[in-house]
């Protein structure tokens, strides 16, 4: 996992300890807020290449994975969630690429006190999109990697105190600029548009506050 990657991890589960903390005192609004700390898991999650970038070296196809996310809430309305999402892609000369997203940004509820509940998401992104292969004792690996920002839309439906269901659609606008060929770190030459479109499904655990 990169530095940029752990950093964002490591803020998301102090933050998640925290509001897990104050389960004594804190109070949500509802039986649909949303403040506190939340959990959840993404299966199915479809993530479908739309940049120029990916074509001839990287001419990688739509591809199927999954992923994990959490959210603090700051209000029922407002919260800063983290996203790590892998898909597997097929190239057109058959090798398969594994493509590693990370997400940091805010998400902003509407219609918080329904069970039905609209939101938006805004934020950065690191997009790393990687291939290995070993054969005879020789392994050979290579990377492109790159920063950029994404927008969500999504619904999610409060089943209970503690479970959330949800759907997303996620779109990332971002330009592959590094490059690693087997141990060697190299600047790309002209960006790559590594832009994409995902979907998913997923399930939420809302870690219980005081009633």
């Amino acid at each position: 996992m990169s530095v940029p990657a752990m950093a964002v991890v490591a803020v998301l589960v102090l933050a998640s300890i925290a509001g897990a903390q104050q389960a004594s005192t804190k109070w949500r609004s509802s039986r649909y807020g949303r403040t506190g700390a939340e959990l959840w898991g993404e299966f199915p999650l479809v993530t479908v290449p739309v940049g120029d970038g990916y074509e001839d070296d990287y001419d990688v196809r739509s591809g199927l994975g999954f992923g994990f996310g959490i959210m603090f809430g700051f209000s029922d309305k407002l919260g800063l969630e983290g996203r790590m999402v892998q898909t597997e892609h097929k190239s057109g000369d058959g090798r398969m690429w594994d493509m590693d997203q990370y997400y940091a940004g805010f998400r902003y509820m509407f219609r918080y006190e329904e069970q039905v509940q609209p939101y938006v998401a805004l934020g950065g992104a690191r997009l790393a999109l990687e291939w290995t292969a070993e054969e005879g004792g020789v392994t050979d690996f290579e990377r492109i990697w790159g920063y950029g920002a994404y927008a969500s839309v999504g619904t999610d439906y409060v089943m209970s105190r503690t479970w959330v269901a949800g759907l997303r659609v996620n779109y990332t606008w971002m330009k592959y600029s590094r490059e690693n060929i087997g141990t060697e770190e190299n600047d790309i030459e002209k960006s790559l548009d590594g832009s994409s479109l995902g979907f998913s499904l997923s399930l939420h655990y809302r870690i219980p506050l005081a009633w």
